[in-house]
């Protein structure tokens, strides 16, 4: 038996491949539902408490409301990126290593995407 790379797998794809999808999907996945809600959550308290209004009945909540909703958004659109990337290398076995390094760049993306949009809607007020 030959216990080259791939340990066991007779498909012969890379274990990097798999586990920077992992990441990036457990990433875009928590950061688009658990952080849109606490990004929302924070920004809704404040436009409650120091503005009496709601998303968008004035103009500064509604201008955080639109970062929050582009900030969860751009992380559903990175999951998918990931889960395209992810298809592509494993179907197509001469694409695999650029859709790893295209994996691997998407975890500090999403990221970076997360505090970009976040600290806009801070901004917003």
């Amino acid at each position: 038996m030959n216990a080259a790379a791939g340990a066991g797998r007779g498909d012969g794809r890379s274990c990097l491949a798999d586990l920077a999808a992992s990441v990036a999907l457990a990433e875009t996945f928590l950061l688009g539902t658990l952080g849109w809600f606490v990004v929302g959550f924070g920004t809704g308290s404040t436009c409650t408490d120091d503005f009496s209004c709601g998303s968008g009945s004035c103009a500064p909540c509604a201008t955080a409301h639109a970062w929050v909703s582009a900030g969860g958004i751009g992380q559903w659109v990175l999951a998918t990126a990931t889960v395209v990337m992810l298809v592509a290398g494993m179907r197509r076995p001469g694409w695999r290593r650029a859709a790893t390094i295209a994996t691997c760049a998407l975890i500090p993306v999403a990221g970076a995407w997360f505090a970009i949009t976040a600290a806009m809607a801070q901004r917003a007020f």
